[in-house]
C-alpha cells in the first residue's frame, strides 16, 4: 500500500527526497495499481486466516492476487521464500538473484 511506504520499523520516516525517489519507483509502467475493495477485504480476510497472516499482508497478496501477479515481493518474515499460494510464488525482493534496493534508499 502507498501509505505504508513511508518507514521502516526502528527508523525515522523517509525524507522527502527519498519519497520523491520511491514515488517515480511507484509510477514506473509495470506497477499495477489495484483499489482494495469488499472482495479483497473477503479474500485477505480467509488468506489470514489460512495462512496466519497478519491482516495487512494478507491485504497486500489478496491484492496481488487479484492482480495477476505471479510472484510476491517482500521482505516481511510472513512471508515464507518460494512459498506458493494461488498461483503467486512469495519472494524476496531480488534481481537476477541479487538483493536488490530503490535507489538512493538504504536496504532493510
Amino acid at each position: 500500500m502507498y501509505a505504508e511506504v513511508i518507514k521502516d520499523k526502528g527508523r525515522p520516516p523517509l525524507s522527502p527526497a527519498e519519497e520523491s525517489v520511491i514515488d517515480v519507483e511507484l509510477s514506473r509502467s509495470f506497477i499495477t495499481w489495484v483499489e482494495v475493495d469488499f472482495l479483497i477485504a473477503q479474500k485477505a480476510r480467509s488468506l489470514a486466516r489460512r495462512h496466519s497472516l497478519k491482516p495487512v499482508d494478507a491485504v497486500h497478496l489478496a491484492t496481488a492476487i487479484r492482480a495477476g501477479c505471479d510472484q510476491f515481493l517482500a521482505w516481511d518474515g510472513d512471508f515464507r521464500n518460494g512459498t506458493v499460494i494461488e498461483s503467486v510464488t512469495l519472494e524476496e525482493p531480488h534481481l537476477t538473484g541479487l538483493p536488490q534496493q530503490l535507489p538512493g534508499i538504504a536496504s532493510p
